[in-house]
């Protein structure tokens, strides 16, 4: 086994420390003094040197100091330094670690930094002085330690039980081994119902689902059923009385059918009334002869105008006309003449339209007469027809209702036959899904137990809770420690520190490692487990058990005084020495 121990540690403006060297020489150390004298200080320089923490695991927090102004002090280096010796197979080795901070300023930026200003920081790696990026040093420290996500749980008997309880159990899985499926009584049957890729929990937590999903759903039956019931008789013969109703429609279109011919026909008799006489031939007539007669003034004013030019067309000096005009009167006074007689022949023609209008208008009139009687009875009898069409929409829209009602029922009849056959194979389903999730709630309760089993037997002293039932029979996964039947949150500091360091044996002895295990609160463990780490505790400096009884003093104020004297002799000292 590897075995790790501290040689040699030097701090430099970390925290409340300005400047200290402290030799280990690879012995367990304890380092005493009064409260605020650094020792925790030193606890967490340790490890922000180590794993980038301090010993609560925090990765973020203070290291630079502070003015009493409360203000970071600037232009400083922070450095933490440890030489550590490695031992295997009875070979030994030194190597040092160390850590630089240092603000990461340009010359311009630190000029204009202010007083109470924070300024960014740079970290800077060495082994054995040389220097490494961060990473490549954590590489290197896993390499000649451990895995560093362990490094705080081998060295810290606090830091294991600051994780979450899944953590916790990943790793004490990890650690103590699982136990296998095929291991478990009934892992065949369990197989056989998880198939080859669902695991039991997953395959529990969906039969879990499914179980509450149908169950659910057997529960809402009988109300869908009693809703459904009040719509329908469910044993009721509704596709006889719908056929015997929608026969009944049938009879009722036939019927309403011959209404319609009927009504039909009388509005047909009603379209036959005389066609009124035309008077187009006599309006066309009129506007010819008021078209000719137009014509007819036309060309006597024509007549006129060419008169008159005939008589002022005559030459001044000899008296005879300058234009022969005789043509055009000849053609004007026979278009007269013709336009003349156009209008007395078309007058004539008016007269004879108008006689031949008066006739037909005479005939229309007294065929008016006699189909304003024959309308009447037509009009009588489409009325007695609308009543009787009427009286069969009527009767045909409430038995239409009827089918509709029925055919609704029987939907719901229907419905009522579906939802007692998914009552049927719900409770079989129900009863299966039960089955085969009893069956792996077995299953995994019997490997629960017999995991925590195999885990608790790395435990002298404590014992882990890694399963809780619920109220509901559901098994919940869980990582409670108990030392003595105690839960850990309910027992001393004392308790609380050898139990984290079982856990810190347990994992040296997994990885293989021994590394200094550092115990603040030493104050409240007398004895220490026999272990072969290196132990560094801190301790608070009990003032009374170095100081005379009080029994020793004359009076009370003498004591008092002298008390307060050594406490000011020990203020602010720090006390190293071997356990």
């Amino acid at each position: 086994m590897k075995k790790v121990t501290l040689q040699k540690m030097k701090i430099s403006n970390f925290k409340g420390i300005t400047k200290k060297e402290i030799d280990f020489n690879g012995k367990n150390t304890l380092i005493t003094g009064l409260n605020e004298v650094g020792k925790s200080t030193i606890v967490d320089a340790y490890y922000w040197l180590t794993i980038g923490q301090n010993a609560l695991g925090n990765t973020k927090f203070e290291v630079r100091p502070r003015d009493i102004n409360g203000n970071e002090i600037h232009d400083i280096t922070t450095s933490v330094e440890c030489v550590f010796s490695v031992e295997k197979n009875g070979q030994a080795i030194k190597f040092t670690l160390r850590r630089d901070e240092i603000e990461d300023l340009t010359q311009k930026q630190r000029a204009e930094l202010k007083e109470n200003a924070i300024a960014p920081k740079k970290s800077f790696y060495f082994i054995d002085n040389a220097p490494y990026t961060q990473k490549i040093f954590n590489n290197k420290l896993e390499e000649l330690f451990c895995d560093l996500s362990y490094f705080a749980i081998i060295s810290n008997p606090f830091a294991f039980f600051r994780l979450n309880e899944t953590n916790q159990r990943q790793l004490l899985t990890m650690v103590c081994g699982d136990v296998a499926d095929d291991e478990i009584e009934g892992f065949e049957t369990v197989k056989e119902i998880c198939g080859a890729v669902n695991t039991p929990n997953q395959v529990k937590e969906a039969l879990t689902k499914e179980i509450r999903a149908m169950q659910k759903e057997f529960d809402s039956i009988p109300a869908k059923i009693e809703t459904h019931e009040t719509y329908c008789d469910r044993y009721a013969d509704y596709d006889k009385q719908i056929a015997e109703y929608e026969s009944k429609i049938e009879e009722l279109e036939k019927e309403y059918s011959e209404l319609k011919k009927r009504d039909k026909i009388l509005i047909s008799s009603m379209n036959k009334q005389p066609k009124q006489p035309d008077e187009s031939n006599i309006t066309s007539i009129e506007n010819k002869i008021k078209l000719e007669k137009s014509k007819f003034v036309g060309f006597k004013k024509t007549l006129q105008q060419l008169n008159k030019q005939k008589a002022d067309n005559a030459c001044p000096n000899c008296g005879f006309p300058i234009l022969d005009f005789s043509e055009q009167i000849k053609i004007t006074e026979k278009n007269i003449e013709k336009s003349n007689k156009n209008i007395i022949k078309m007058n004539t023609l008016l007269e004879n339209a108008k006689k031949s209008y008066q006739m037909e208008l005479d005939f229309y009139n007294s065929q008016i007469a006699n189909f304003a009687n024959e309308e009447q009875n037509i009009i009588s009898n489409r009325e007695k027809l609308a009543v009787e069409m009427e009286a069969k929409r009527d009767e045909f829209l409430h038995v239409n209702t009827e089918v509709d009602r029925l055919k609704q029922a029987k939907k719901a009849q229907e419905q009522i036959n579906l939802l007692n056959k998914e009552q049927i194979d719900l409770d079989e389903k129900l009863a299966d899904a039960m089955t085969k999730y009893d069956t792996i709630n077995k299953f995994i309760l019997d490997k629960s137990e017999a995991v925590v089993a195999i885990i608790n037997n790395n435990f002298e002293t404590i014992q882990f809770k890694l399963f809780e039932m619920q109220t509901n029979g559901e098994l919940k996964t869980c990582c409670k420690v108990m030392k003595d039947g105690v839960s850990y949150a309910n027992i001393n500091t004392a308790s609380k520190i050898h139990s984290g360091l079982e856990i810190a044996k347990l994992f040296c002895d997994y990885f293989n490692i021994l590394l200094p295990i550092w115990i603040d609160e030493k104050e409240s463990i007398n004895t220490l487990p026999i272990m072969e780490n290196q132990f560094i505790c801190a301790k608070v400096l009990d003032i009374d058990s170095i100081f005379p009884n009080k029994t020793e003093f004359d009076c009370e104020e003498k004591y008092l005084n002298e008390k307060e004297k050594l406490l000011a002799e020990y203020k602010g000292k720090m006390f190293i020495r071997e356990m």
